[in-house]
């Protein structure tokens, strides 16, 4: 609504007006509210919302998933398991680990037509996944593999699929729509990175499932960062298949050191206080002095720091996570200007108009010869080795700028190949702004899948904007260890606001500690529909019109002496509304009180005002005589 220019409780009340005489859309649709008396995580009472939609979506959901999961057609066995697994000699399965990821391999390959797992960060998904691509190849089978991001699909062909195999979400179903994607009864497609999707987009994939009849093979965490989209995806596939029916890889191989690992898996099964202390008494934990720029100069000195030590190792990788686009992007502008410092990139060549995909904000954005950039969306260039085309990168590519022409960019992709990329299809089809920010430093959401050396999350913007999804994603990334730089100024803020007014207490380093300890906790998960409902009394049905007829019918039953539904939570509903009516009341005394006393005070104003011009009349005239008297003298 502030988007909108919706700022004031006029415009909030014709909103809601609106909604109570029309109703709700989603998705297009017109539905009905469903509404009930819930509990917050506090114990107090509160009215909690769906809609009919969202019910009848999970619905769905858990309907195919149950059915796909009988239907155990095209199986793999036990000894085409065994032979893909003997395909790959490099990979051991002999270890407590090993034999869990082949456990849940054999799980996946033998299990119906909808299977799901369930992977920590770091478990080795990868893995357990390259002698399952070799299955279904030796069974004939043309194997998919999708997620949310380019970036995260991108990673699913180190399993063994063809690189054109692997997609976007959206890019895999357009594909099928339009028909250049022809799946079968043979097909099988692999979901990474499960817990990115919402309710909404795993229906979509779902219903293609139900319509063609391929194999959907699904990989998540839901402890890892959440959907945009509505829907705890995972919960609802644990009511369609049964929880008992998910294998769960709840260790992890990523990191080297096994001090590490338990430090990685606290942030994820809700040790955070110890995780976070461990990290404060080892060092990586580095609280910076001063306020934001002060933070990401910590960083900055960090990065150059463990780039300096690492120098003489070939295979060190070092990666930066951040909470959102905007610290992403000043934290690389940073970088970018230190690695100018060291010599590493030439005078800029250029200076372009950019935005982040789907933001309104645009910076300005100079180009040189060894500047890093990241990509918004798939691009695509004319590679100068070979003159021809091909994909250069996807959303979340970070590419080499290595010279800039009147007709584009030559850009430098992972693979090492230079590619010269039109300058219009690097821009926005809406805003005309060049889709490009510094690719030194990442969202947490686009990091999530990479493994690097060492890893720093930077929060600039003090811990307030990063739960335990975003400090488990973030504190997962690396083999040897991950460093968190936050801001003390930050820190020290939140920690004043939440204070009462005029509390002297000194905030001292422990409270910032516990600070960072308490948003670190916070898990703030999506609630389906179906748990909501299950939890919720009194539920009611229709437009938000119809939810306030419902409640003055239940309060003319209460009149008429007839019980009430819930009696406890009805009578301290009604608690709440007297509380709210007798401090309107007070309100309104308070304003009128308030207005008498602008009234009295601007009658006392224009008094004084008065009063000083008359004085300073006064004395005006008592100059004028003093100089009049001076004449007088002067002549005589």
């Amino acid at each position: 609504m502030i988007a909108a220019g919706i700022d004031t409780a006029a415009d909030i009340n014709a909103v809601t007006a609106a909604m109570r005489n029309r109703g709700v859309r989603q998705h297009g649709r017109q539905t009905s509210l469903i509404w009930g008396e819930v509990k917050d995580p506090e114990g107090r009472e509160r009215v909690g919302i769906t809609t009919a939609l969202h019910e009848s979506e999970e619905r769905d959901l858990i309907r195919m998933t149950r059915e796909a999961a009988k239907d155990r057609s095209g199986a793999l066995t036990d000894k085409q398991i065994d032979q893909a697994v003997k395909a790959h000699p490099e990979l051991s399965f002999e270890s407590a680990h090993g034999q869990a990821q082949r456990t849940m391999m054999e799980d996946l390959g033998k299990g119906g037509q909808v299977v799901v797992g369930i992977g920590v960060a770091g478990s080795g998904k990868t893995t357990l996944l390259k002698p399952l691509v070799t299955a279904w190849k030796q069974q004939g089978r043309d194997v998919h593999g999708i997620a949310l991001a380019w970036r995260q699909s991108d990673d699913l062909s180190a399993t063994g699929m063809e690189v054109a195999k692997t997609r976007a979400l959206e890019s895999f179903l357009r594909r099928i729509d339009s028909g250049k994607l022809k799946l079968t009864k043979k097909s099988v497609v692999v979901v990474d990175e499960l817990s990115l999707l919402g309710t909404r987009q795993l229906n979509d994939i779902l219903r293609k499932r139900e319509d063609i009849g391929f194999k959907l093979v699904m990989i998540g965490d839901p402890k890892q960062m959440q959907s945009v989209e509505a829907g705890a995806v995972i919960e609802l596939l644990q009511r369609g298949l049964g929880k008992e029916n998910i294998p769960l890889l709840g260790t992890s191989t990523r990191q080297i050191q096994q001090e590490e690992r338990e430090t990685t898996l606290m942030f994820r099964n809700g040790q955070t206080e110890e995780a976070v202390k461990r990290k404060a008494e080892n060092g990586t934990l580095r609280v910076a002095p001063g306020g934001y720029e002060e933070a990401i100069k910590a960083v900055v000195d960090l990065w150059q720091q463990r780039r300096t030590e690492n120098a003489d190792r070939d295979k060190y990788t070092l990666s930066i996570s951040t909470p959102t686009n905007a610290d992403a992007h000043n934290i690389s502008r940073a970088i970018r200007d230190r690695r100018r410092e060291l010599g590493e990139i030439s005078a800029d060549l250029i200076t372009i108009k950019a935005q982040a995909t789907g933001e309104n904000t645009s910076y300005d954005l100079s180009l040189a010869r060894g500047d890093k950039v990241r990509l918004f969306q798939r691009t695509n260039a004319r590679f100068l080795d070979t003159n021809s085309g091909g994909n250069l990168g996807r959303n979340g590519t970070v590419v080499e700028v290595r010279d800039v022409r009147e007709e584009g960019l030559v850009l430098r992709g992972a693979n090492g190949r230079d590619g010269l990329v039109k300058w219009d299809s690097l821009k926005d089809k809406e805003t005309g702004r060049f889709l490009l920010s510094y690719g030194d430093a990442m969202t947490t959401n686009t990091s999530q899948g990479v493994t690097v050396t060492e890893h720093i999350f930077a929060i600039p913007a003090g811990s307030r904007n990063v739960t335990a999804f975003g400090a488990y994603t973030s504190s997962s990334r690396h083999r040897e260890q991950t460093f968190m730089v936050t801001s003390d100024g930050a820190e020290r803020s939140e920690i004043a606001g939440r204070r009462p007014l005029g509390d002297q207490r000194t905030i001292t380093a422990t409270d910032v500690l516990k600070n960072i300890i308490r948003n670190f906790e916070r898990q703030p998960e999506k609630e389906t529909a179906h748990a909501l409902l299950e939890r919720a009394e009194n539920i009611r049905r229709g437009t938000v019109r119809a939810m306030q007829q419902t409640k003055q019918g239940l309060e003319a039953r209460e009149g008429k002496g007839k019980q009430r539904a819930t009696l406890a939570g009805r009578f301290s509903t009604r608690r709440h509304e007297q509380k709210a009516a007798e401090g309107l009341k007070n309100t309104a005394e308070v304003m009128k009180d308030r207005k008498g006393m602008m009234d009295r005070l601007r009658e006392m104003t224009e008094a004084l005002k008065a009063k000083v011009r008359t004085i300073l009349s006064r004395k005006t005239e008592a100059k004028a005589q003093e100089k009049q008297k001076k004449r007088r003298t002067l002549h005589l």
